[in-house]
């Protein structure tokens, strides 16, 4: 990375007065943004993230205001980044408005932005008796802490660095976990479902509705926030203790779930299987490494490897297990879930990418993942000869390679004969939450990079 000179410094500095001085005349409010970077490196691959983010904070603060932003220029200097906008609005509230994003968060506080009015009269905060910009090590007055060098360059750089970091960190857990609850809340809405809770009705459930699926999807989003963190936090640890630290906070998030739901179980099964997911992809984000399905699978198994204590052994899903010598959802998950990565996902991008709505693709991946699956909540109240039936029923159906039309009418009647007869493919539908959960990611990979 290349490291600035003072001269250079005073160089750059010069030409941005040059180039302030040009766009005034057209005659608009120009913000002029910068970073507050110490130290000889003033761009890096870190620092321009910062920039884009703050630009992209700039523009919506802007329009969230109402103020049109004309013309926008952005130069990548060895100086650090530049960027000039052009507004169609007052001085003083652009002003305002660009105070109030400076003090935002921990981020914009590294971000300086000039505004100058069209006579090329530059604001400061003085002039709205506000006080002046603090040091991002004591909290003093950051002027005064610059004139007399109080603190070291490498401390200044490296707090910035920190802040940096940190901020796309938690910007990363939270897109991570929003479209984890996002999957579960579509999950639930998408209709019909043949036996399922939708939006429509409760199919084969009396004693749940969409509402409940609401209230426990609700309940699951600080536990999914921790369960990011606990893989950020052991990420270079062993599996165990990762995998130690995950169950106990999957067994708090299901007694939450159950307090939510008032002892409903709705998001048991979904609840193991995104811990584990959500743990894998904190721990890759931590180890700066790839996010590559094939290495979420890599790292699931691993932490799999010989645990047999996330559910206990007296649980209706492993008694179901016991009973009908299925695998259900530890195999599948030791197995680095390949109904989600080899049936489910491949089949929602295809037919996305024939046309297909989200909903009436993720039905019929739902009937491609019913016809794959052991699935122990359909056994609760479906005999095995009675699945088998149902699912060489299903199978002749997406054989015939239906249309969209044509898959609505038949879902509709299977979910009243599944309805009817009590029978609710509740595995099923955890991993098509999966499959909506990878699908919202791969859409919004870039934004994790």
């Amino acid at each position: 990375m290349h490291e600035v000179s003072v001269e250079e410094m005073m160089a750059a500095r010069d030409q941005r007065f040059l180039r302030q001085k040009k766009l005034q005349q057209k005659g608009r409010t120009l913000i002029c943004f910068t970073l507050n970077i110490a130290g000889p490196i003033k761009t890096s691959p870190l620092i321009k993230k910062a920039f884009q983010e703050g630009a992209l904070l700039l523009q919506n603060q802007l329009k969230a205001a109402g103020i049109s932003c004309l013309y926008s220029e952005i130069h990548d200097r060895n100086s650090g980044p530049e960027g000039y906008f052009c507004c169609n609005g007052n001085p003083a509230d652009i002003k305002q408005l660009m105070i109030a994003l400076e003090d935002q968060n921990e981020l914009t506080r590294l971000f300086d932005l000039d505004v100058l009015s069209p006579q090329g009269d530059k604001l400061s905060r003085q002039e709205f008796n506000l006080p002046p910009r603090r040091c991002l090590l004591c909290e003093n007055e950051a002027a005064v802490c610059a004139r007399s060098r109080r603190h070291s360059i490498e401390a200044l750089s490296g707090r910035s660095q920190q802040i940096m970091t940190r901020y796309f960190q938690q910007k990363r857990k939270h897109l991570l976990c929003q479209n984890a609850i996002l999957a579960l809340l579509t999950e639930a809405a998408i209709a019909p479902k043949p036996g399922l809770v939708d939006r429509l009705n409760a199919g084969a459930h009396q004693d749940m509705d969409l509402f409940t699926f609401l209230q426990s999807s609700a309940a699951l989003i600080a536990p999914f926030e921790q369960y990011v963190e606990i893989g950020s936090r052991f990420a270079f640890n062993q599996p165990q203790a990762l995998m130690q630290a995950l169950r106990t906070a999957g067994r708090q998030a299901e007694a939450r779930l159950f307090q939510a739901t008032e002892g409903i179980n709705t998001h048991k099964g979904a609840n193991f299987s995104f811990a584990l997911f959500l743990a894998a992809l904190g721990a890759l984000l931590q180890k700066q490494q790839p996010l590559c399905w094939k290495a979420v699978r890599q790292w699931i198994q691993t932490l799999l490897l010989q645990e047999d204590s996330f559910f206990r052994p007296d649980s209706y899903g492993r008694r179901i297990e016991k009973q009908y010598q299925i695998g259900g959802i530890l195999h599948e998950a030791r197995a680095g879930y390949p109904s989600v990565f080899e049936t489910g996902l491949p089949t929602l991008k295809r037919l996305r990418a024939q046309g297909w709505t989200l909903e009436n693709a993720a039905l019929n991946t739902l009937l491609q993942l019913i016809v794959t699956t052991e699935d122990s909540t359909l056994l609760h109240h479906a005999a095995p000869d009675q699945i088998f039936a149902l699912q060489n029923e299903i199978r002749n159906f997406l054989s015939l390679r239906p249309n969209q039309c044509e898959l609505l009418t038949f879902v509709q009647q299977l979910d009243q004969k599944m309805s009817q007869n009590h029978w609710s493919p509740g595995g099923s539908a955890d991993l098509l939450a999966l499959t909506l959960f990878c699908y919202f990611i791969e859409r919004k990979q870039h934004k994790l990079i």
